[in-house]
């Protein structure tokens, strides 16, 4: 896992480095954010660990289906954790960056509640593959 986040760091995407050189050193507003940061068996572009947000960047790829349906099941697996998102394409880093950041800031500042998938309830981590196994098969249309 270590090697592929390092591997994502150094192939990072110039929508990636921009956003980067804005949220690296605590520059915005003294919140610090990690890129390409491990989760479980996923690395995200973005995260915020007080609030536990994510931010992905998505480029053109991620319009096809396949992979917008990866980004969900990968999404709601990660929320089920607990994360909550935020979602720029790569244009709108390009062209109206402020906007973004000015998003990120009021996410990280006033968090909503958190997800709290376990509150009043016992679970065990095999409960929540049990989530997990159904969101897959509903998302690849299984029974």
């Amino acid at each position: 896992m270590i090697g592929r986040r390092i591997e994502l760091r150094e192939d990072a995407t110039r929508a990636e480095k921009l956003l980067w050189e804005k949220l690296k050193s605590r520059q915005l507003n003294g919140h610090k954010f990690r890129r390409q940061h491990g989760i479980g068996r996923y690395v995200v572009d973005f995260y915020h660990g007080k609030t536990r947000t994510i931010i992905e960047l998505d480029g053109s790829v991620h319009l096809v289906p396949e992979v917008a349906g990866n980004d969900q099941f990968r999404q709601g697996y990660l929320e089920l954790m607990g994360c909550q998102f935020l979602r720029f394409s790569n244009e709108e880093v390009f062209h109206d960056l402020e906007s973004v950041l000015t998003k990120i800031l009021d996410l990280v500042e006033s968090p909503p509640d958190p997800p709290t998938p376990y509150q009043g309830e016992t679970h065990s981590i095999l409960n929540v593959h049990r989530q997990v196994l159904r969101n897959i098969k509903f998302w690849k249309g299984l029974p």
